[in-house]
């Protein structure tokens, strides 16, 4: 993220795992160069010490944690003497982080890579194109668009009729799978009709990408 900041690129992308309590690191106050002055209660650390490698330990009176109505919302850990809670840059700008991804503004920003992400399981679940059964970039290539482009004849049915074309059938199989099959199966039907009629296709040329000009 820093990196592509620098760059000045803005990165729109969720953070990893989950936040365990209500209140975040980054509800407390920091100053400048990153140093706990308060919860978010307002109680001021008794004490700052730096890990073992190289993060911060903020050590707070248990006394005073022990009477705060939001003890069972915060993160600070709690031990026989002491409650103290442990960060270092990285925690931190997570916790940021978070706290900015549920913005409204974030959310709008955020909204058009949901809507990428879908069709990108689309092209999983429907097409397989993880799954591909030739090899090479050439092949591969030709297999994706062709893919993509089916993808895309499948939506444009669906937007035009007003019906989702995924439905599963009592078979298991759904409408644009069998579709799919009919396809493939009068390609290869023709594709053989034509190396037996012409002859002009030796053995060895047997992927479609073959038969394309080599990409510049």
């Amino acid at each position: 993220m820093e990196r592509a900041a620098e760059l000045g690129v803005a990165v729109v992308s969720p953070t990893m795992g989950s936040q365990s309590h209500k209140i975040g690191l980054a509800d407390f106050s920091f100053t400048d160069n990153d140093e706990m002055t308060a919860c978010p209660a307002g109680q001021t650390p008794k004490r700052i010490k730096t890990g073992k490698h190289g993060g911060k330990v903020v050590i707070f009176d248990k006394a005073t944690c022990d009477k705060c109505p939001r003890q069972s919302d915060c993160p600070v850990k709690r031990d026989k003497h002491t409650t103290t809670i442990s960060y270092d840059a990285k925690a931190l700008r997570l916790s940021r982080r978070g706290a900015k991804e549920k913005t409204e503004a974030y959310r709008e920003a955020y909204r058009f890579r949901a809507g990428v992400e879908g069709t990108m399981s689309d092209l999983d679940r429907i097409t397989g194109i993880k799954h591909l059964r030739v090899r090479g970039m050439r092949s591969v290539r030709v297999a994706a668009v062709l893919k993509a482009a089916g993808l895309n004849i499948l939506r444009a049915s669906a937007f035009r009729t007003g019906k989702r074309p995924y439905r599963r059938r009592k078979n298991g199989r759904s409408s644009h799978d069998e579709i799919i099959c009919t396809v493939k199966e009068q390609v290869r039907r023709l594709w053989d009709h034509i190396r037996q009629s012409f002859g002009v296709f030796g053995p060895g040329i047997n992927c479609i990408g073959q038969l394309l000009p080599q990409a510049t």
